[in-house]
């Protein structure tokens, strides 16, 4: 004769206790990794692995390095360059002094 193994309410109790334990210890290491991300650099992400899915398909294209004249630049190189030097760059005639004034004052 096969034996019947039947659940009683203390199997049940067990089996959530089980079940309740495997979900908190998920959290807690879930919880765990996003903390250590505030200190360690990921390799890699969700959305650097899609856009290197996408570089397969494309072509191969040769990087030219060099330096270019000005007046080949794009315009709007040209001013994204400037403003990441120095924003405030057409406002002033060579010494930005309210930023020599801001440094001055952050270093006291």
């Amino acid at each position: 004769m096969e034996e019947q193994t039947e659940l009683t309410v203390g199997s049940w109790k067990q089996y959530l206790k089980i079940a309740g334990g495997l979900l908190l210890g998920g959290m807690i290491l879930f919880c765990m990794l996003i903390l250590l991300l505030r200190w360690v650099n990921p390799p890699f992400t969700a959305f650097t692995l899609q856009e290197n899915w996408k570089e397969l398909d494309k072509e191969r294209y040769n990087l030219r390095e060099g330096w270019l004249p000005g007046n080949e630049l794009p315009d709007h190189l040209k001013l994204a360059v400037i403003a990441s030097e120095d924003q405030r760059f057409y406002a002033h005639w060579g010494l930005d002094l309210l930023a020599i004034d801001k440094a001055l004052e952050e270093k006291q």
